[in-house]
């Protein structure tokens, strides 16, 4: 930038030797730094005191001109560079400009329940803050599973490609849970429930609305499902959890413990 600011002034009266001067400056300079050695050689020396003259004896309107030049480079490396995401609530048809120092995301909830079609939703866009990704499973009830994935990225349309939540496995992990499920309050009956794959921490969920509870769940989770607070998933609804250990004594000393968690829990969403 250095460089083309000078060519821009050819038009001005600057001495051809000054420009030569401020050439080899800049040359001579940049392979100074470059050295990876951090002893200057006998030549560097010399050319470094040959700098130091050609400076000293540039005139006042020149070295006003390179300064302006220096100055001008340095405010263009610090400006904030911007790039478009991808924006879309489930159509991905628009892109946004957003600021670099967030970036784009790209957010998915998969609910499904046994012998009926996967509900999911999709969004993408620019995060309002700094990104953070996440990922997490879910079993509540004997039918009920739900898959969330947040991802974030930093470039041109970066969120454009989709992406799968975390498929959960077939293969029971040893982990017995008390689970149900319950979409219109903030109770239900648990009954144990084996845990699979990854899923290896007794989970208590509720969705809410305005504060309003609407739906309550407990079962099997990933570890990345515990201790979430208002994180915002399926049709607005903000889910809460907390996590357990897992069912080791009989169900119905289980379901006595489970009831009074869930009613601490619940007083602790409430408040």
């Amino acid at each position: 930038m250095v460089t083309s600011c000078l060519q821009k002034d050819e038009q001005s009266n600057i001495q051809e030797e000054q420009e030569e001067a401020i050439r080899e400056i800049m040359v001579r300079t940049v392979a100074f730094l470059s050295i990876s050695e951090a002893v200057p050689s006998q030549e560097d020396l010399k050319y470094l005191k040959r700098i130091r003259g050609a400076i000293m004896s540039l005139s006042s309107s020149l070295k006003s001109l390179l300064t302006v030049c220096v100055l001008a480079a340095f405010v263009a490396s610090t400006v904030e560079e911007s790039y478009k995401c991808v924006q879309c609530d489930q159509q991905c048809d628009k892109e946004k400009t957003c600021d670099s120092s967030h970036g784009c995301f790209s957010k998915k909830s998969e609910f499904n329940m046994t012998g009926q079609q996967p509900y999911t939703i999709l969004q993408k866009g620019c995060s309002s803050s700094k990104c953070e990704p996440r990922a997490f499973s879910a079993t509540l009830g004997v039918n009920h599973t739900y898959g969330y994935g947040y991802q974030c990225c930093q470039a041109e349309k970066c969120n454009k490609a989709d992406f799968q939540v975390a498929r959960k496995s077939s293969d029971p992990n040893g982990i017995t849970c008390p689970a149900c499920y319950n979409a219109q309050g903030a109770t239900c009956q648990p009954s144990d429930l084996a845990c699979k794959g990854e899923e290896t921490k007794c989970l208590n969920f509720t969705g809410t609305v305005n504060d309003t509870i609407l739906l309550f769940g407990m079962g099997c989770a990933t570890e990345t499902a515990c201790n979430l607070k208002d994180v915002e998933t399926i049709n607005y609804i903000k889910i809460r959890t907390y996590c357990e250990g897992s069912s080791n004594g009989s169900p119905q000393l289980m379901s006595i413990i489970s009831s009074i968690l869930t009613a601490l829990f619940l007083l602790k969403v409430l408040i």
